[in-house]
């Protein structure tokens, strides 16, 4: 019941968003790299953790909350949208499970929306500073794991992989704090290509059963996003 309640949040979110578009002052679309990880991996049965490189996109508007004496002067906006990402980790080492050395790789999907407060500095805003929250709502998390056994029969090392689903594992959603700086390149004067770095901690433990002993494993990610946006 938890669940579906956070998803009517979520939903919820994305109406407002979706509504607040009419009085936008800019819109765009955007993509980019992320690169994440978890905190105390050994919690999620790791005993280490490499971050994992993986991609972002989806569209932002901005809406404006004051002004330097006109429109297009703006000097912080609110910035929200919908961003598709995937997160995860990487992991090598022993797998108890399976009883052999074995690459892991954890990916987990993402609908997110940020709700974030965007500050310009100087006249033209072309550098900026972002922070606020971003809920993000699980789609799908996978666990692949590569390991080579050896057949005693045919006296030779074979390569296996295995894909299990695990997103009843963690949380269906995930609340987060970013903060980064934003530099919006001029290309016209109503079009800008925005070069976007966001560093955010998630505020909670992504499992959904966690041990009331263990440490929290909860998610930190780089965000690098670029696109093109559009000034009204």
């Amino acid at each position: 019941m938890k669940g579906l309640q956070s998803k009517y949040v979520l939903l919820l979110l994305f109406v407002v968003s979706c509504h607040w578009a009419e009085a936008q002052r800019s819109a765009g679309v955007r993509c980019g790299v992320t690169l994440s990880n978890f905190s105390n991996p050994e919690e999620l049965g790791l005993e280490s953790a490499r971050s994992k490189l993986d991609y972002t996109m989806g569209y932002m508007i901005e809406l404006n909350v004051n002004t330097r004496g006109g429109a297009q002067e703006t000097n912080m906006v609110f910035q929200t949208g919908m961003t598709f990402e995937r997160r995860g980790m990487r992991s090598s080492g022993f797998d108890s499970d399976i009883g052999v050395e074995a690459d892991t790789d954890v990916t987990m999907k993402y609908f997110s929306i940020p709700l974030v407060l965007k500050a310009g500095i100087g006249d033209q805003d072309i550098v900026s500073f972002v922070i606020g929250p971003e809920f993000s709502l699980l789609y799908l998390a996978t666990n692949e794991k590569e390991f080579t056994i050896f057949d005693q029969v045919r006296e030779e090392s074979i390569n296996k992989r295995e894909l299990s689903g695990i997103t009843t594992d963690f949380k269906s959603v995930d609340v987060s704090m970013t903060a980064g700086v934003v530099f919006d390149i001029p290309i016209t004067k109503r079009l800008r290509v925005p070069i976007d770095l966001r560093l955010g901690k998630s505020l909670m433990d992504t499992r959904r059963n966690p041990s009331r002993m263990s440490d929290n494993a909860s998610h930190f990610l780089y965000k690098f996003n670029t696109g093109i946006v559009l000034y009204y």
